[in-house]
């Protein structure tokens, strides 16, 4: 009567292996192209410099920064609930030079990109100073950095077109 116990047992033992084996070469697998995927797609996702610009200067636009007429939806800054949105459309209004000033190739937050753009002059702010438009790798999660920026800090400044 022992016996089969123990060969009921060594066929368990065997079966329970084999899963194990099979599982692990199955998750090794799935990992492994897990992590081929990711690094893909992520290469895939990153975003130029030039398509970083070109984001962050339709960002300024739409969200009332420069003298053309914002979009419908704005995304708020810090402070945006302190004041009413009239106030905050007013000061915004032609706050900022259309073009992008300059490039810093990472956010305050990490990885990704900062646009910063010029203050107008006829604002009362220091003309060192500009705002930047912050991105992740992708392009996505923009905002406007809630300071001001150096312009001497970039690392890359652009042509701004003279006027």
């Amino acid at each position: 009567m022992i016996k089969p116990v123990i060969k009921i047992n060594n066929i368990f033992f065997i079966f329970l292996s084999i899963f194990f084996v099979f599982g692990l070469f199955l998750n090794s697998g799935n990992l492994a192209n897990a992590f081929v995927f990711r690094n893909l797609h992520n290469a895939q996702e990153n975003i130029t410099e030039e398509k970083a610009i070109s984001l962050a200067e339709e960002f300024i636009i739409k969200n009332g920064y420069t003298n053309l007429a914002p979009g419908k939806e704005i995304t708020p800054e810090l402070l945006d609930k302190l004041v009413s949105p009239e106030t905050v459309m007013k000061l915004r209004h032609n706050s900022l030079e259309p073009k992008a000033y300059g490039v810093i190739r990472k956010r305050r937050s990490g990885e990704g990109w900062t646009i910063v753009f010029q203050r107008k002059p006829e604002k009362n702010f220091d003309p060192k100073n500009g705002r930047g438009v912050s991105m992740n790798l992708e392009g996505k999660n923009l905002y406007m950095e809630p300071r001001d920026f150096l312009l001497s800090s970039v690392d890359k400044k652009l042509q701004v077109e003279s006027k």
